[in-house]
C-alpha cells in the first residue's frame, strides 16, 4: 500500500523497498550492522523483500568520515634529494554507510611546504568501516623538521548529495 508510508523500488544508486511497518526492532526490524538494511526479511501475504531499509532516506546521510594520522617517507634517494615527501594519507569510513567519490581537494601548509600531487586526489569510493590511502607528494625546503597542513576532502552519499569536509 503506497499511501501508508512505503515506498518500493526507489531509483538508482539507492534503490530497493521500505516499508513503515518493518522498519524499527519492535517490528522484527533488526540492523545489527549498521549497514541501513534490516538483517532479516520482511515477510508478507504474497512474498518477502529479503534486504528492507530500516529507514526511508536507506543510504542517503553524510559519511561520517576522518583522517587518519599520515606516514611519511622517502620514496627514493631521488626524491630524497630533490626533498620530495612522500605521505600517506589515510582516509576512514567511521559509519556504516558507504561514502563515494571520495577526494582530498585541498592542502594548505606552514613552512614554504608545497603539495605537488595535482589536486584532488581520488580516494576512490569506500565501504562503511572501511579506508582507503592515497600517496600525496610535498615539496619540503630544507632545514625543515616539521610543518602543519590543513587539509580538505569531499565524498557523495548515494544519492548523489556532496560533503565537503574541512
Amino acid at each position: 500500500n503506497i499511501g501508508a508510508g512505503n515506498f518500493y523500488n526507489k531509483s538508482a544508486p539507492v534503490g530497493g523497498n521500505y516499508f513503515s511497518n518493518y522498519d524499527t526492532e519492535a517490528e522484527g526490524c533488526f540492523d545489527l550492522n549498521g549497514d541501513g538494511f534490516c538483517d532479516s526479511p520482511y515477510v508478507f501475504w504474497n512474498g518477502q523483500d529479503n534486504l528492507p531499509w530500516t529507514r526511508d532516506n536507506g543510504w542517503c546521510s553524510k559519511p561520517n568520515l576522518s583522517l587518519k594520522a599520515p606516514q611519511s617517507f622517502w620514496a627514493s634517494y631521488s626524491d630524497y634529494t630533490a626533498q620530495e615527501l612522500s605521505v600517506n594519507w589515510t582516509i576512514r569510513n567511521n559509519g556504516g554507510l558507504p561514502a563515494y567519490d571520495v577526494k582530498l581537494t585541498s592542502s594548505t601548509n606552514t613552512s614554504g611546504v608545497t603539495l605537488i600531487t595535482p589536486l584532488p586526489v581520488a580516494f576512490g569510493d569506500i565501504a562503511g568501516a572501511g579506508q582507503s590511502t592515497a600517496t600525496v607528494k610535498y615539496q619540503v625546503p630544507a632545514g625543515i623538521a616539521s610543518w602543519l597542513t590543513a587539509n580538505n576532502a569531499s565524498a557523495v552519499d548515494a544519492c548523489g548529495t556532496i560533503y565537503v569536509y574541512p
